[in-house]
């Protein structure tokens, strides 16, 4: 039994504070990612992202900068986003893919992605003119 002032949380579990407990938490998140793996790679829906290769194409052509809020940021703050989702028949193409920060990137996947498509899809149109 935990009181709200002393709960803890680690990976999103409820934790005591105990680093041995932090260890069991992270091995079975660990197995339960593994296992989810295995079943995508089973279902033939596992996917391994955008390749190196094609994600330094992206970080070039986009000059580093957030395609939403347009602010330049480091490497390691943006993520390269699929226009179309995969999951919606999107591909791995240029035209498909674009950066954007963590925010921006987070609350697109929040919102109705589809707001923001037409707008997207302009700038790598114009890129490709």
């Amino acid at each position: 039994m935990y009181y709200i002032s002393q709960t803890q949380f680690h990976r999103h579990k409820r934790w005591c504070g105990n680093e041995a407990c932090k260890e069991i938490i992270d091995s079975k998140v660990r197995h339960h990612n593994y296992k989810k793996a295995q079943r995508k790679i089973k279902k033939g829906t596992f996917r391994h992202g955008v390749g190196l290769e094609l994600r330094e194409c992206i970080k070039l052509r986009d000059d580093l900068t957030c395609r939403l809020c347009v602010n330049k940021l480091e490497t390691n703050e943006l993520q390269v986003h699929h226009i179309v989702p995969v999951s919606d028949g999107g591909d791995d193409e240029l035209s498909n893919l674009v950066l954007l920060c963590h925010s921006c990137h987070t609350s697109l996947h929040k919102d109705d992605w589809k707001n923001y498509t037409n707008k997207l899809f302009e700038y790598t149109r114009s890129l490709s003119v």
